[in-house]
């Protein structure tokens, strides 16, 4: 989990290299990152978790890499 607190009109957006991960931002609403970036509309702590989403079970040594980019909207 990444724990944020990004400030009322940024964007949020999270890339990872492997599309066996899946990258949700599940606080303080549910958004999934496969659709685009997300609009901050309050200061709250947002919780992005990344998490295995593979036909079988993850191996033991498993590597990505996960690029997350806050910017603000006129940017974005």
């Amino acid at each position: 989990d990444y724990f944020l607190y990004p400030r009322e009109g940024q964007r949020l957006n999270v890339k990872v290299d492997d599309r066996q991960i899946e990258a949700l931002l599940i606080v303080p609403t549910l958004h999934n990152f496969a659709n685009g970036n997300f609009k901050v509309t309050s200061y709250d702590k947002h919780v992005i978790r990344l998490s295995y989403n593979g036909a079988t079970h993850k191996p033991e040594h498993f590597v990505y890499d996960v690029a997350l980019k806050i910017s603000d909207a006129k940017h974005s």
